[in-house]
């Protein structure tokens, strides 16, 4: 496996594994998740009711879902976790993209 991206700014970045793992830094963060279209379906949109908010000196792990989009406002790091395992993805393979 590939070694994991990491960023410190997130806005709207396509994301490639099914999890990640955000810090928060110097400032509580929020962060939302963008669901692409997966095959010939349009995309769903966020996949959270309302931004969600890690607060200062935390570390959570969320779901992202390899192939959507993910924000994250405030200081932080986040780095890619776990596998490239998602329909999402599968579907990008299938289609050679």
């Amino acid at each position: 496996m590939a070694q994991a991206n990491v960023v410190s700014s997130a806005g709207n970045i396509t994301w490639y594994t099914d999890k990640a793992e955000i810090a928060a830094l110097s400032t509580g963060v929020t962060y939302q998740v963008y669901a692409t279209a997966l095959g010939n379906a349009a995309a769903v949109g966020n996949i959270y009711s309302a931004a969600v908010a890690i607060p200062n000196g935390d570390i959570q792990q969320i779901y992202v879902g390899a192939g959507n989009k993910l924000t994250v406002t405030g200081t932080f790091t986040a780095k890619e976790l776990g596998t490239q395992s998602s329909a999402q993805y599968s579907v990008f393979n299938s289609s050679g993209v």
